[in-house]
């Protein structure tokens, strides 16, 4: 039956095909931790639904790579719309998903996701694939989520049918508008923001209103004023009016206060910290020892710039962080074109609550587990496991996989800390 379906679906154009909703027809993908089983870590499942049948997808506890039900047999289009409903609980956006694998025989090519906003009650989907990668000849869809979450969702009525229709554009582009700027606000000493007329604005210290078009402007180390007043030329007749996050903050305040002193505008400066970690106080760690942002994060090893996450309870970091911001702040101290200050770049956030094992902020996890507990076997008892005392439990790193349970709770309150 369902080789004539194929059969007739690649003569019928737009006819579809209904995927049955029968479990032996669905297969479950989740990338799973090592010693976490499938029944701990996600529900994944077809069930009965209303008058018909559900796939389900959530709650999903451990693992990576997205949780799915893929469907056991590939679709022979690469030109195709798929469609369905969906209901959500307790998801936020981008968290529902559906995915297309493009094939080329047993092979996976590329992939395509298309994420699904939140939606208590039943609602309707449809999603065109196209652009397929050179040699693909089918594909398979799958549906579930792309992170981990309490929540689930629900999908039903799933099908898809060869050809797409393309989306439509209008002729001619819907004109842009936006609040009006503000003719004059109050002067003041620095660039601030506020609210106008049910909008946020930059403003200059003259009370002007504005908009931010920055770059870095890199300008060799050789150069002398001549060329720095070539290159802010440049910037103001293209257009740029600010300087970004990753430029020399000490030579273009120079650069400011000579073009200021001229009588031309400065350009407006801005900075991101980039506190470097791993040279001056150490970063979190998960037990096995790496630490958050890994690969990249290695760097950490010989102290450049990486994307790992320091560990608050040790006290040179304080003092590290206070210095790279004094030295940062110097050159502007009291400058009117200093606009705006970015704390930092690209921290790694992602599972924080394993990384507690760097050595003062273990030892302040065992006081807080101490505090929660009281007793060791207190702990055990919540956490069904039966370590002799909290210093054998700090030696023996445990490591809370499985985002549910008590373990679980304490690690994630420890990691708000």
């Amino acid at each position: 039956m369902f080789s004539l379906s194929l059969a007739a679906l690649a003569g019928a154009g737009a006819d579809e095909l209904k995927l049955p909703l029968e479990a032996r027809e669905w297969s479950r993908q989740v990338r799973l931790p090592e010693g976490v089983s499938e029944d701990e870590a996600v529900t994944l499942r077809v069930e009965p639904c209303g008058a018909g049948r559900c796939l389900v997808a959530g709650p999903w506890w451990a693992g990576s790579s997205g949780a799915r039900l893929s469907y056991s047999r590939p679709l022979p289009f690469v030109e195709a719309t798929v469609r369905g409903r969906y209901r959500t609980e307790n998801l936020y956006p981008r968290q529902a998903v559906v995915r297309v694998d493009f094939l080329a025989g047993e092979q996976a090519l590329a992939s395509r996701s298309f994420s699904l906003a939140p939606a208590d009650r039943w609602t309707g989907f449809r999603f065109p694939v196209f652009r397929a990668p050179a040699k693909a000849d089918s594909i398979r869809v799958s549906f579930g989520l792309h992170e981990l979450t309490g929540g689930r969702v629900w999908f039903t009525d799933l099908a898809a049918a060869k050809g797409y229709e393309p989306p439509l554009f209008p002729e001619k582009p819907p004109r842009l508008t936006r609040p009006a700027p503000p003719r004059k606000l109050p002067a003041s000493r620095y660039v601030r923001v506020e609210r106008h007329n049910g909008a946020w604005w930059m403003v200059t210290p003259e009370g002007r209103a504005f908009f931010s078009l920055g770059t870095d402007a890199m300008i060799p180390a050789p150069a002398d004023a001549a060329h720095e007043d070539r290159v802010y030329r440049q910037m103001r007749e293209l257009g740029f009016n600010s300087l970004a996050g990753w430029h020399n903050v000490a030579r273009w305040s120079e650069v400011n206060a000579r073009r200021t002193a001229a009588g031309d505008p400065p350009l407006w400066q801005m900075r991101s910290l980039q506190s470097r970690v791993g040279a001056d106080y150490d970063t979190v760690v998960d037990a096995s020892g790496a630490n958050p942002g890994t690969p990249a994060a290695q760097a950490a090893k010989i102290g450049g710039f990486n994307h790992a996450f320091p560990d608050p309870f040790d006290p040179r970091w304080e003092a590290a962080l206070r210095q790279t911001v004094r030295s940062a702040a110097e050159p502007v101290r009291g400058k009117p074109w200093y606009a705006l200050w970015f704390a930092d770049n690209e921290r790694e956030h992602r599972n924080l609550h394993r990384y507690v094992w760097a050595p003062n902020s273990a030892r302040a996890f065992g006081k807080f587990l101490e505090g929660r507990y009281g007793a060791i076997e207190k702990l055990n008892a919540a956490w069904k496991t039966s370590f002799a005392s909290f210093g054998a439990l700090l030696e023996a790193r445990p490591d809370p996989q499985v985002r549910r349970g008590a373990m679980y709770e304490d690690f994630r309150a420890f990691s708000r800390e």
